[in-house]
């Protein structure tokens, strides 16, 4: 099976996996650090100006929502590695391959010895199988001899 697969592997190029996106440069009036909201707390000194309205922008992101980002984001960590370790795996299968293959060429480019090219093999089995008749022949005939003497 792996023999009938690895011709489409060897032949198709693998995709390259996008680099991971670095993190943009801070936006002008951000907040410097990410805090916590908690049901009921007040928000930490400094988030606030004294008429109540933002002294920075922040984006407020339910916790939920930001757990599954993180799982996702762990996903795709083991998906990358995996992807990784499977064409690390498929690239040393060809290079297996790839030596078999060759000493196989370089095995099929030998001289054939003389004794086990076809010719000879034909003369010796017939040669082998005349030797026989005659000795056959040979010991019937011997038989009958001593048949006819008796």
């Amino acid at each position: 099976m792996l023999l009938v697969l690895l011709p489409t592997a060897l032949a198709n190029e693998l995709p390259v996996l996008p680099e991971r996106p670095v993190a943009p440069s801070p936006v002008a009036g951000e907040c410097a650090k990410a805090v916590g909201l908690d049901l009921g707390r007040a928000l930490p000194d400094g988030f606030l100006k004294e008429d109540g309205t933002p002294s920075c922008a922040s984006t407020a992101v339910p916790v939920s929502t930001l757990a599954h980002l993180v799982l996702l984001e762990a996903w795709g960590d083991s998906v990358h590695a995996r992807y990784r370790v499977d064409t690390e795996y498929l690239r040393w299968q060809a290079r297996q391959a790839e030596a078999e293959r060759a000493w196989w060429e370089t095995q099929a480019q030998k001289p054939v010895p003389w004794y086990q090219k076809p010719g000879v093999s034909f003369a010796l089995g017939t040669g082998v199988a005349v030797a026989t008749i005659i000795a056959t022949a040979y010991g019937l005939n011997a038989v009958q001899g001593l048949a006819q003497e008796k």
